[in-house]
C-alpha cells in the first residue's frame, strides 16, 4: 500500500511538472528571443531593446549580464531543451501508450490524439516556436510580420487537415478553429494569442484512457 501511495504522488508530480512545463514554454521563449533578438532603431542609429527602450542592445552590463546568465542558457536549455525531453518522454513510452501509469504522468502530452499520432504534441510546440519567432524578428515590419505568421499558421492547417491527428472529429475540429483564429488576429500581438489558446487535444484530457482504450479496441 505504501508503494502504491508513492508511486501515485510520484506520477501526479511528474504530471503536474510537464502541464507547468508545457504551459509555461510559449511565453518564456517569447521573452527570452525578445532579448536576444527584438532590437530595433528609432530613428537615432541606436538600436534598443523593443520592450526597454531605455537599454541598448548588447551594450552595458545590465545586458550583457542578462544576455550571457539567463537569456543564452534558458534558450538552450528551455526553449530547445523542452521539447527535446518531450520528444524522448514519448519515444519512451510509445509501446505503452495505454498504460495507466504513463497516462497518469504523461496524459497530458498523449490526450485526445490516435495512437499513431502520439507524437502530435511536437509539431504543436513547432507550430508555436514558429509563430514566436516570426513575431519577434518581424517586430518592425508588421505587414511582413503578418503574412509570414499567416503562412505559417496555413502550413500548420493544411498539416491538420491532412494528417487527421485527433481522436476524435470534434477535437480536429476545435484544432482547426484555433489555427484559424490565430491567423485571423495577425496583428503584432497574435502569437500571445496564439501561445495562450490551448488546442483541442486539452479538452480531452479527463478522458486520456478512454481515447486510447477505444483506439486500441478498434484496432483489434
Amino acid at each position: 500500500k505504501e508503494t502504491t501511495t508513492t508511486t501515485t504522488l510520484m506520477s501526479r508530480l511528474i504530471n503536474i511538472c510537464v502541464i507547468v512545463m508545457y504551459l509555461m514554454w510559449s511565453w518564456t521563449s517569447l521573452t527570452i528571443l525578445q532579448v536576444l533578438f527584438d532590437c530595433t532603431d528609432k530613428g537615432d542609429g541606436v538600436y534598443r531593446l523593443g520592450f526597454d527602450l531605455e537599454q541598448e542592445c548588447y551594450v552595458g552590463t545590465s545586458h550583457q549580464t542578462f544576455l550571457f546568465l539567463a537569456a543564452i542558457p534558458g534558450f538552450i536549455i528551455y526553449v530547445i531543451g523542452a521539447p527535446i525531453i518531450c520528444a524522448l518522454i514519448l519515444w519512451r513510452v510509445r509501446h505503452r501508450l495505454g498504460d495507466p501509469q504513463v497516462l497518469a504522468r504523461f496524459g497530458f502530452l498523449l490526450a485526445g490524439y490516435r495512437r499513431e499520432k502520439f507524437w502530435w504534441e511536437l509539431v504543436i510546440m513547432g507550430r508555436r516556436f514558429c509563430v514566436v519567432l516570426a513575431a519577434v524578428a518581424l517586430d518592425s515590419m508588421l505587414l511582413l510580420q503578418l503574412a509570414v505568421s499567416s503562412l505559417i499558421c496555413l502550413l500548420f492547417l493544411l498539416a491538420h487537415v491532412y494528417y487527421k491527428p485527433y481522436a476524435t472529429d470534434e477535437a480536429t475540429l476545435l484544432s482547426r478553429l484555433n489555427a484559424a483564429m490565430s491567423q485571423t488576429l495577425g496583428d503584432q500581438d497574435s502569437h500571445r494569442a496564439a501561445a495562450a489558446v490551448p488546442h483541442s487535444s486539452k479538452f480531452d484530457l479527463q478522458f486520456p484512457r478512454t481515447t486510447f482504450s477505444k483506439t486500441k479496441t478498434q484496432q483489434k
